[in-house]
């Protein structure tokens, strides 16, 4: 306490009376630590007079009073008596020692007394020595000096003064840091200080390293927009067409990140490669495009970069555009091309496909107002979505409020037969049902005509129950499929509780149980099946229990072929589904219309766990089937 409010005479009596004069807190720090951190000189100068230890550490840190007197303000005069006794090269927790303390808090003043201490009281090969010295993740005091800003600096120019200093000293701009494998220029070029890159480089450090990204000086100037930095790099005969790991060049980084004055820069002045690509085959067009950067685009335009120019996967510029809602660079691209509106890439998609799949609702808007036609009517060639399809497909309301007020059909099927509606139903996307409600509600109890499903049924399947919950608003639970298109000897007649029965989904069965109507042993036109069937088949438990509580009749019933639910479920293996059946009063020894039983199903399959619980619950292993 009287370290730490510069009572000197209180320090003296205190330590006269016997209190170790290093006695320490319960963090470490002893009072010499605690007078340096609260700038008493006085006390300081009392304490070391006493015998104060100058090498114990304290804190979190682990450091000495030397390290905390190189961080504070006006620590000159401390760091002056600390010194005599001190080493400047023990380091803290983080590998720092006092040097990059002060180096870092922009402290000339105390970089240059200890660097002169070293020089005068040992000798400038150990002066170089702690300014090289790394901390944990390989800097040097040159690194700390290169990232300094000049706001750090306590007068013009200090931040300058000191990494002079720090060269002359016989700082190694070399060194890379372990982390990850930058060089002081790269600190400089990070933070666009165009006179300490011009002094490292007078002292040799190389433009034509790279990190462990594979990024040169070049490409971090680029993307962080230091003008006055390229040119310095390119003076110093910096590669323009540089690459990194990914394959992109300055110019690349330049146009993703909007800075037009450099892209100019990189292409007319130095002569950057226009249409260069990454490893994915991206120009810096694509990546312009992709971010927006509207300016930048028009520039590349203007140098007439490649517009039709396709990545990996076959998308333009156009089409990064569109995928990311950027409608005025969209609307630039097609002043300068406007063909390419209709083009699609790889998989088919045109920008209103890749817009509406994304959600891009202004591109949507301005692609109608180009061809509004064309944006509505228009299919995939190999799965025959429209954009609406797409739109609700990824919940993308707002696209499919647009499409439908501007004339898209709601009832259009694409090849798996599914309508907007059934691929908002399949998703569970209830806002977009919403907004097909606010158009009509008519179509919502329409089969589609290749699968004969309506989307009640197809939310019920994926065990959408919100979805499920808002349709039977509309529609009744009772609804059947009709025969479908895509396989006319086909079952129908399915129920959406056939549907969810059968994936098991509990939540959408217990909705749809309560519902007005609904019985629970409805069977297929064709089969025969009843809900109970398609769960024991699945081996859905909890499924089976909600059924089997409305009536046990189920379990005696039969499809076309004569099984019952437990002939399915010994088929298919469900042990547990067996024994639950079975419990429930299922008749194990029940023959289908080939005579075969439940054991004779679980035998032939191999489920040697099934076979041996039909055993022990009394199968009959003589009965024989019809083929014998």
């Amino acid at each position: 306490m009287a370290a730490s409010r510069g009572h000197t005479e209180v320090v003296k009596s205190i330590v006269q009376k016997g209190e170790s004069v290093d006695a320490k807190t319960n963090e470490g720090f002893t009072a010499l630590h605690i007078a340096v951190q609260s700038g008493h000189e006085k006390v300081v100068e009392v304490l070391l007079g006493m015998g104060a230890a100058v090498q114990l550490t304290a804190g979190k840190n682990g450091e000495t009073p030397l390290h905390t007197a190189s961080r504070i303000p006006n620590g000159i005069k401390c760091v002056e008596m600390l010194i005599k006794s001190a080493n400047p090269a023990l380091q803290n927790n983080t590998g720092e020692n006092a040097l990059h303390i002060s180096v870092k808090d922009c402290h000339y003043p105390i970089v240059e007394n200890i660097i002169q201490y070293m020089i005068e009281t040992s000798s400038k090969d150990d002066a170089k020595k702690l300014v090289n010295q790394p901390n944990k993740n390989g800097e040097s005091c040159v690194h700390y000096g290169a990232n300094l800003l000049s706001k750090n600096a306590h007068y013009v120019n200090e931040d300058r003064d000191l990494m002079r200093l720090l060269l002359q000293t016989g700082g190694n701009p070399l060194l890379e840091t372990s982390e990850n494998g930058w060089p002081p220029l790269f600190y400089a070029c990070s933070h666009g200080h165009p006179d300490i890159i011009r002094m490292l480089l007078n002292q040799n450090a190389r433009v034509d390293v790279f990190d462990e990204r594979g990024q040169a000086a070049l490409h971090i100037a680029a993307e962080l927009g230091h003008e006055e930095v390229v040119d310095i790099l390119l003076a110093s005969n910096a590669f323009v067409n540089v690459r990194n790991k990914h394959g992109m060049t300055p110019l690349h980084l330049a146009a993703r990140r909007g800075f037009n004055s450099i892209v100019k820069q990189l292409v007319l002045s130095h002569g950057a490669l226009l249409d260069a690509f990454t490893l994915t085959k991206q120009t810096p067009l694509h990546l312009a495009a992709e971010n927006g950067q509207l300016e930048v685009c028009n520039t590349l335009l203007t140098m007439k970069a490649d517009v039709n120019a396709t990545d990996n996967h076959s998308q333009t510029p156009l089409h990064l555009a569109a995928e990311h809602d950027h409608s005025e660079v969209l609307k630039l691209f097609l002043k300068h091309n406007p063909e390419r509106l209709s083009v699609p890439n790889k998989n088919g998609y045109t920008c209103a496909h890749i817009a509406a799949a994304k959600g891009s609702v202004a591109v949507i808007k301005e692609l109608m107002r180009l061809n509004q036609e064309s944006v509505i009517n228009a299919r995939i060639s190999k799965t025959k979505s429209t954009t609406l399809h797409l739109a609700a497909e990824g919940g993308h309301v707002e696209v499919v409020r647009v499409l439908l007020q501007a004339g898209a059909k709601a009832t259009d099927e694409n090849a798996e037969g599914y309508t907007a509606l059934h691929l908002a139903a399949k998703n569970g996307h209830v806002k977009v049902l919403s907004a097909l409600k606010e158009q009509s509600t008519a179509h919502w109890k329409v089969c589609s005509r290749r699968i004969g499903l309506t989307a009640l049924h197809v939310a019920a399947a994926f065990g959408q129950a919100d979805f499920v919950g808002e349709m039977l608003t509309q529609v009744p639970a009772t609804i059947k499929s009709e025969r479908p298109l895509i396989d006319p000897s086909g079952d129908y007649g399915i129920t959406p509780l056939h549907l969810a029965s059968q994936s098991g989904h509990e939540s959408v069965v217990r909705l749809l149980l309560n519902s007005q109507g609904v019985t629970v042993d409805a069977p297929t036109e064709v089969v025969g099946t009843i809900p109970m069937h398609l769960a024991a088949q699945g081996g859905h438990l909890l499924v089976a229990g909600l059924l089997i509580s409305r009536t046990t009749e189920q379990l005696y019933r039969s499809d076309k072929y004569g099984r019952t639910p437990l002939h399915l479920a010994a088929s298919y293996g469900h042990r547990d589904m067996v024994n639950l059946l079975l419990g429930q009063g299922a008749q194990i020894n029940t023959q289908d219309n080939r005579g075969w039983s439940p054991l004779h199903y679980a035998a032939r399959h191999g489920f040697i766990e099934v076979v041996q619980l039909l055993m022990d619950s009394g199968a009959d292993p003589t009965l024989r089937a019809k083929d014998g």
